[in-house]
């Protein structure tokens, strides 16, 4: 295979993620438009509910977007079969990647906060993952931010990156490419070094357990850590 269709080959599943999932987006913003400047009551209800209403339609694209990752590439990129001495092994294994994604994450965040007091940098460029309880509907933002989003994107970087570019280029590369792919497709500068950092953990732990159910675990509880504590603040308050 030549390098250019090994390149082909290792990013088409990064080309089609993000071609799908734009396109689902853009298509329910249009959809979402039309509605609301239709003038029927439908146009009131969206008004009304709009921010449930964008993260329902969010939380389609995401899922449409795994269902035909999973269509397209089942039969070439099976998932490998992780290897556990017993059931309580990898229960133990999921129980220690919960928590380690969740109080990484924490650690993560604080330290990135500090660095841009510190620095005095405009808070806009942080954080690695806010979420404000205001414009955010818990329900629909914990589906979406806590158990869609993550499935894909462990499907995407972990599943079907990592193990094609593992195959061609080796594990370091397959580590490190993958990792940063998933830090570059967060956009935001901040977001992207998180996403990174936290991509290359991941990654380690694919690469040590082979199992994408424990990455998938490891960043449900890395995205739950910073998406539900600003809504225990608010019903405290």
């Amino acid at each position: 295979m030549g390098s250019f269709k090994r390149a082909v080959y290792m990013l088409a599943p990064f080309a089609l993620y993000s071609v799908l999932l734009k396109t689902f987006l853009v298509s329910a913003d249009m959809i979402t438009s039309a509605v609301i400047s239709s003038g029927n009551g439908a146009a009131d209800l969206f008004r009304r509910h709009a921010s449930v209403a964008e993260y329902m339609f969010n939380i389609l694209a995401y899922t449409l977007t795994a269902l035909i990752l999973l269509l397209v590439f089942m039969k070439t990129d099976k998932p490998e079969k992780a290897v556990y001495a017993g059931k309580s092994k990898r229960a133990l294994a999921i129980f220690v990647a919960f928590a380690l994604g969740g109080i990484l994450s924490v650690l993560l965040n604080r330290m990135i906060a500090f660095l841009i007091d510190m620095l005095g940098t405009d808070e806009k460029f942080y954080s690695a993952a806010s979420f404000d309880p205001k414009t955010t509907p818990f329900i629909p933002g914990l589906i979406l931010y806590v158990f869609v989003s993550p499935l894909l994107e462990e499907m995407t970087f972990r599943w079907l990156m990592y193990g094609r570019i593992e195959k061609h280029l080796g594990e370091i590369a397959a580590i490190i490419l993958s990792s940063l792919f998933f830090g570059i497709m967060h956009i935001v500068p901040v977001q992207v070094i998180y996403a990174s950092l936290m991509g290359l953990v991941i990654a380690l732990l694919y690469r040590t357990k082979r199992d994408l159910l424990l990455c998938f675990i490891f960043h449900m509880a890395a995205n739950a850590f910073i998406f539900i504590p600003p809504y225990l603040g608010t019903l405290a308050n």
